[in-house]
């Protein structure tokens, strides 16, 4: 967080022209599969669901399906969304 407040207020007090975009990037990034690996485990475990409840599948796999659904959605689908008040 310090080093995007940083960027930030370089660029905001720079006294020359400011850049069309800044692109901050994270200081010790980790791949996005661990990411996922962690938000898997934590809903496991909060929700008290078997390991292999929510298996990742490579992020290829994961946008071909979920535009596959897109493609073949009903007009009766939409009832099964569930929404829910804040």
């Amino acid at each position: 967080m310090d080093a995007v407040c940083n960027a930030l207020l370089d660029v905001g007090f720079n006294p020359s022209s400011t850049p069309i975009a800044v692109n901050v990037v994270h200081p010790k990034p980790v791949p996005w599969t661990l990411v996922m690996q962690n938000i898997r485990a934590a809903l496991v475990e909060e929700k008290h669901l078997p390991k292999d409840a929510l298996p990742l599948v490579p992020y290829q796999d994961w946008v071909q399906t979920v535009e596959r659904h897109a493609e073949n959605t009903a007009e009766t689908d939409a009832s099964n969304i569930v929404c829910f008040d804040s």
